[in-house]
């Protein structure tokens, strides 16, 4: 196990106290709970400089493309802070645990929908430490040596405790159970006391 060294983190600490200019604080935060419409809460959040992209032509998507538009965006901010944060960091596997919760959100979605029998696409995120992409061909070929290993090994359990109780629950209890043993296993390997508790906190 490496000891972290905090000389090592001084350039990642000033880089991301840089990026905290652009976080959306309480009191924005509360503004943006006070917008009445959708239309509102995107006009403030311009106003701190979170803008729809513009299409290939130049405009602004209106009409029934704005929705995806502004999902995107938003999609597109919280993947560039995990893109900045790694990058600016020694160890980029340092703080992958940050990933998890998204492997297991796409797990539950893909086993969810091939319960159903319709596709989990539009409900993934891709910012696990699994492509989204791969998610549901590596279900449906029981193929889980990707996955973190909790997961990996929890993904029959929800199977089957689906199978026992038709409680789609049991599936999120279970997944959740075992994500959670990934961020603490992924925690504790740094051996830092901090990142342990925080992820103990987060649990």
């Amino acid at each position: 196990m490496k000891t972290l060294q905090p000389t090592e983190y001084t350039y990642a600490s000033a880089r991301i106290r840089s990026l905290e200019n652009r976080l959306v604080g309480r009191e924005r935060t509360e503004i943006l709970i006070e917008s009445r419409t959708p239309d509102e809460v995107m006009d403030r959040l311009a106003e701190y400089g979170y803008t729809l992209p513009e299409g290939a032509d130049g405009t602004v998507p209106v009409g029934e493309a704005i929705s995806a538009a502004r999902e995107a965006m938003l999609l597109a901010v919280l993947r560039e802070a995990f893109d900045e944060v790694e990058a600016a960091v020694p160890d980029r596997s340092l703080f992958r645990y940050f990933r998890y919760p998204y492997d297991c959100n796409n797990l539950k979605a893909a086993i969810k929908c091939g319960i159903r029998g319709i596709p989990a696409t539009d409900l993934l995120f891709d910012f696990g430490t699994v492509p989204a992409d791969t998610v549901e061909a590596l279900l449906r070929e029981g193929k889980y040596e990707s996955l973190p290993p909790h997961m990996a090994a929890a993904v029959p359990m929800a199977k089957d405790a689906y199978d026992r109780t038709g409680d789609p629950r049991r599936i999120d209890t279970v997944l959740d159970n075992a994500c959670y043993a990934d961020m603490l296993a992924a925690a504790t390997e740094t051996g830092d006391a901090t990142l342990i508790s925080w992820v103990k906190a987060k649990i």
